[in-house]
């Protein structure tokens, strides 16, 4: 997260007190996962990540901070889970290589967002993708969004998602959210996930475990993974 974010346990704390508002209107049950889940991991390019530099933050304009080493870490754990299991991988990266070269909305919103450096969109290389994970680009936050996500699930007979990546409160929610609209049960590994700001992260998380989602660590999640292999390859 960037230098100068609210602390995530001051965060915490206020959400703690609004969740009993919600539980007792009866949100944030258990949603479970599917049979056959698939890992999706969000984003995790050197854009958000960097190189571990001084001038990360000035080179970069989506960089997340200097703190995200653990939680591609644990990417990394989950992906080592998913291929021994045979649970398929897919991966996503942003692009504003297309056919409208960048001109969203969200360039109006982030002009630098429109010039960024040539690796911005390349998987970081302890977590890179193998042979035979397809990696989608996307020009906008949901995975699922111009992509041929949900034609992959299907023809591999997924029924749940099992999200890593980034940014919690950006396009790993936009996927979350949409994966909840098409009926997939998902699982948003809560330590695996970062954001350049706590404020977002945290009640993004909390929102979407509350509504559309689990959330769970790391550690839960490897026994997931372990239990709901898919045999199926992703074309």
């Amino acid at each position: 997260m960037l230098t100068g974010a609210v602390p995530a346990e001051e965060v915490r704390e206020l959400l703690c007190r609004e969740q009993a508002v919600y539980r007792q209107a009866g949100f944030g049950a258990a949603g479970g996962i599917g049979s056959r889940s698939c890992l999706v991991v969000v984003d995790v390019t050197y854009g958000f990540v960097g190189h571990g530099r001084e001038d990360d933050m000035e080179r970069y304009p989506n960089w997340c901070g200097a703190d995200t080493g653990p939680a591609v870490d644990r990417i990394g754990r989950l992906l080592d889970g998913a291929r021994q299991s045979g649970t398929p991988v897919i991966y996503t990266t942003g692009s504003f290589r297309g056919m409208d070269q960048g001109h969203r909305r969200l360039t109006q919103k982030h002009p630098r967002a429109a010039a960024q450096p040539q690796d911005s969109y390349t998987i970081v290389e302890r977590i890179a993708p193998r042979p035979g994970e397809p990696v989608l680009a996307k020009q906008a936050p949901s995975a699922f969004f111009g992509t041929p996500l949900m034609a992959m699930l299907v023809s591999a007979g997924v029924d749940s998602l099992v999200v890593t990546g980034c940014s919690t409160s950006g396009c790993v929610r936009s996927t979350v959210v949409d994966a909840f609209s098409y009926g997939l049960p998902t699982v948003v590994v809560g330590d695996a996930v970062f954001d350049r700001s706590s404020v977002g992260h945290e009640v993004s998380l909390f929102e979407l475990g509350q509504k559309y989602a689990d959330v769970r660590s790391t550690e839960e999640v490897m026994g997931l993974l372990t239990g709901s292999a898919v045999s199926r390859p992703l074309h």
